[in-house]
């Protein structure tokens, strides 16, 4: 029996690599499942005697839509997990389904923030359309890179799929510190605002 070498092995490896990172994902899905039910059903009482049967504000329909995204969000993991598909496609579906849940969470935390603090409408929709030219601009960067590889290779090789994974990785890295800088932002913003007299109190 030959042993494989040279390129070989280095295929191989690059292959053990990406199942090694997608078991580690998918325990990972399973354990935050896990987690987001038992806080379900452990918090379930206080929600509806202090959330379901309060009136409809802005601070209820924030809670209860970022309470409940993510059990949708699951589900569309799962149910793609199960189709099988190319490889490139699989590649670009796991990283649009990634970016639009981070553009919803970082949608809810401006809604948060907007109504706790008490920021202007302007202030907020400016503040909504950094994270969403920051998510946009991170995703087409990705599909650009991997169109490009693809339509170069004539084939999808796993070489490749090994690249778009370790690219796709660090751009994952990209999301926090773009969370970092909008947070420096807002903090100089809430500052000015509150030494100029435009901010306001909201009551949820």
């Amino acid at each position: 029996m030959d042993f494989p070498d040279g390129s070989d092995r280095q295929l191989i490896a690059a292959v053990v690599g990406i199942l090694a990172k997608k078991r580690t994902f998918h325990s990972l899905l399973v354990a935050t499942a896990a987690l987001y039910l038992y806080d379900h059903f452990v918090t379930l009482s206080a929600e509806i005697d202090l959330v379901w049967r309060s009136k409809w504000t802005v601070g209820k329909v924030l809670f209860l839509a970022v309470r409940y995204m993510k059990w949708m969000e699951l589900l569309v993991h799962v149910y793609f997990r199960q189709r099988r598909s190319s490889l490139i496609s699989s590649i670009y579906r796991d990283s649009m389904l990634y970016f639009v849940s981070i553009f919803g969470v970082s949608a809810a935390n401006v809604g948060i923030v907007y109504t706790n603090i008490g920021y202007n409408s302007l202030l907020g929709t400016n503040l909504t359309r950094h994270l969403a030219q920051a998510r946009i601009s991170e995703t087409r960067m990705l599909a650009r890179e991997l169109h490009t590889e693809a339509d170069a290779s004539g084939t999808t090789s796993p070489q490749i799929a090994a690249s778009s994974s370790t690219r796709l990785s660090n751009l994952h890295a990209l999301p926090l510190t773009n969370g970092v800088l909008r947070a420096r932002e807002l903090s100089r913003k809430m500052r000015h605002a509150l030494v100029m007299g435009w901010g306001r109190r909201m009551d949820l």
